[in-house]
């Protein structure tokens, strides 16, 4: 069943389009917390831009393996694409950018990430 579902969010993550450069924004969320494991789903998106402006959205991420494919949906209409890989408890994922996002995860399970190499930053809420 796992894989299947897998199988459904890799669609859902390729059928979304690919943007340019800027960016704005069961066990289908992260149910391992305490192994600070990062699992497949779907999670409310809050960010900050180099500028200081806010966003939200909402972001997918399919895991398989130690990679990861991932899509962002901003409030704002704008849509991301985004491909990398989980190694020594980070998620590192290349989106089109000047530089990846680069998460790690807390013990409550959200992922805290820094883009725009460093000078912009997302959560990630499981949901």
């Amino acid at each position: 069943m796992r894989s299947f579902l897998l199988t459904i969010l890799a669609f859902v993550v390729m059928a979304l389009p690919m943007a340019p450069v800027a960016h704005a924004q069961g066990e289908t969320s992260l149910q391992l917390v305490k192994s600070r494991q990062i699992f497949s789903g779907s999670y409310k998106v809050y960010g900050t831009n180099r500028n200081g402006s806010k966003y939200k959205g909402k972001a997918v991420i399919a895991v398989a393996g130690n990679k990861v494919e991932m899509s962002w949906l901003i409030t704002s209409g704008q849509t991301y694409k985004g491909k990398g890989y989980i190694k020594n408890g980070r998620m590192v994922v290349d989106f089109g950018g000047s530089s990846p996002i680069i998460y790690t995860i807390d013990e409550a399970g959200i992922l805290h990430g820094k883009w725009d190499r460093g000078r912009a930053s997302e959560m990630l809420v499981p949901e």
